[in-house]
């Protein structure tokens, strides 16, 4: 399948988490916290020091405003730290053609390629993001245990006629576990979030709020595969 090149916007000096501008760049500060180790245990704390460094609470970047909510951002930019490719910015139809067509395309905002909002990265996930590695959710358990082995997760909703919503998939700890159903099956995995209310860890405040009535949505892996089998690791609610 063709698989067109990754493309972001170029870095900027105010696209920083203590800036409320040029949110559609990545993220371009010093001594940015990444997703590296190979041991799951290690990948966790990686993760978790992404979410923590981002500040998604208390940074500027992802505070709402009186129109607007962040979530597409914030998704984009835990996924950009932890090395897994998802856009914030994407090629146009156009450019798409042209592209497959090997025709050299530069990136070019609002010509050759546009912003994406949380329902067009709904409809990102569902047609290019196996290209990229993502893997559509058979399960809540499945996701929540991709994530504690080293992976990572989003859940992503669009809501026709209205506004979706994106959050990432986080690591069980001994501070958040995911929420079991009443049959005892996960039911709900440890998500972060910006959107009308900023957390950075929660499993059990908004429920299943993808199932929600007018949301079409579902959950994304990166399944993270180590080179060692002592590197693995897929146990729920590990210590």
């Amino acid at each position: 399948m063709f698989k067109p090149p990754e493309v972001h916007l170029p870095p900027h000096k105010l696209a920083t988490r203590a800036s409320d501008t040029k949110r559609a760049m990545p993220l371009g500060e010093a001594n940015m916290p990444r997703l590296v180790a190979t041991a799951r245990a290690a990948r966790s704390a990686e993760l978790f020091a992404i979410l923590d460094w981002l500040d998604v609470e208390k940074s500027p970047r992802y505070k709402r405003t009186k129109t607007s909510t962040w979530c597409n951002i914030y998704a984009t930019d835990v996924c950009y730290l932890a090395g897994y490719y998802l856009p914030h910015t994407f090629w146009t139809p156009k450019a798409l053609t042209d592209l497959e067509a090997g025709k050299v395309v530069a990136p070019k905002y609002g010509s050759t390629i546009t912003e994406l909002s949380a329902n067009s990265l709904y409809e990102w996930l569902v047609k290019w993001g196996p290209t990229y590695g993502w893997i559509r959710a058979a399960s809540v358990l499945q996701a929540q245990q991709a994530v504690n082995a080293g992976g990572l997760g989003v859940v992503c909703a669009k809501k026709p006629g209205g506004i979706g919503h994106i959050t990432v998939v986080a690591p069980e700890s001994s501070k958040q576990f995911a929420l079991m159903g009443p049959t005892g099956v996960v039911a709900v995995p440890v998500q972060s979030q910006a959107g009308a209310k900023n957390y950075k860890l929660f499993a059990k405040e908004l429920g299943e709020w993808w199932d929600r009535p007018g949301y079409v949505g579902g959950i994304w892996i990166q399944e993270y595969k180590p080179v060692c089998p002592t590197c693995s690791g897929s146990g729920i609610n590990p210590t």
